[in-house]
């Protein structure tokens, strides 16, 4: 099964999705078994027409715990209502080895507010002789920082050596979250100086200045950087988060509209000055 989806996952980097989705219900209409509906599944776009082929996959193999897993990772997102994290934990309960079930769990705990849970499930990492520690090493990290624990993240950090561009961005995360804001900022600024083309950093450094060292004017200058770096990244071909983009945007416009409106609140009160006089 792992291996048919490896393939799967290789042959969706290379083909058309058109291409990837006819040869799978190419499949799927000549043999219908279990593993052809969830190789299927995992190529349709269809919300409900995909439940319905991991339902058929369900029914047509009940002990294929990887269909189990696209289920729960294909139900909506409800406040407060933990079924999906139950039913995860039950099936991870079944088969410990399944490790679909917990990278799953590595991505549901901070939405279901079990951040500590993903710890545990990044810690598993990797699952695989051949995939990359570092990658898996720095996972942890993350997990860690989204759970709020910036003390063990460091203490990843160092336990493990990690050191370049992603863990130092890390490092300054923790960092902030722990009151060392003027250490993060050293750290970023450096960094600023070897990578002087990357937008992240320089978001980083806006987002440091505007909440951890009360410095409104100089996230200003970072995220005004951030934006001609995003735009000079953009013309290169080169992607950048859309999200990075809004935020700073909206956090310049905001400042824009504050000094619109302290520049008018004191021209009104000069204003009035003069008439008492």
């Amino acid at each position: 099964m792992r291996e048919e989806i490896l393939l799967q996952d290789l042959r969706r980097e290379s083909w058309q999705p058109d291409t990837l989705l006819r040869h799978y219900d190419r499949r799927y209409q000549a043999s219908g078994d279990a593993v052809s509906t969830l190789l299927l599944a995992r190529v349709t776009e269809e919300v409900r027409f995909r439940r319905r082929l991991l339902d058929e996959a369900k029914k047509s193999d009940p002990d294929l715990l990887q269909v189990r897993v696209e289920i729960l990772a294909n139900e909506p997102f409800r406040v407060g209502d933990e079924v999906v994290l139950r039913r995860l934990l039950r099936l991870l309960n079944r088969d410990p080895g399944l490790a679909e079930g917990w990278r799953l769990l590595r991505e549901l705990g901070p939405r279901y507010g079990s951040p500590d849970l993903a710890c545990t499930a990044a810690d598993l990492e990797p699952w695989c002789p051949g995939e990359d520690l570092t990658a898996a090493h720095l996972d942890q990290v993350r997990a860690r920082l989204e759970a709020g624990r910036a003390r063990r993240a460091l203490a990843k950090l160092d336990s493990n050596g990690l050191n370049g561009r992603t863990a130092n961005l890390l490092r300054a995360s923790a960092l902030a979250e722990l009151e060392r804001a003027p250490e993060a900022w050293e750290l970023l600024r450096r960094m600023q100086e070897t990578y002087p083309e990357d937008p992240v950093i320089s978001f980083d450094l806006g987002l440091l200045a505007r909440d951890y060292l009360g410095q409104p004017e100089r996230a200003s200058l970072e995220f005004n950087h951030f934006l001609e770096l995003v735009a000079e990244a953009q013309a290169r071909g080169q992607d950048v988060d859309e999200f990075r983009i809004l935020q700073a945007k909206t956090w310049l416009w905001q400042r824009r509209a504050e000094s619109i409106q302290a520049e008018g609140a004191a021209v009104e009160g000069a204003a009035g000055t003069g008439q008492d006089s």
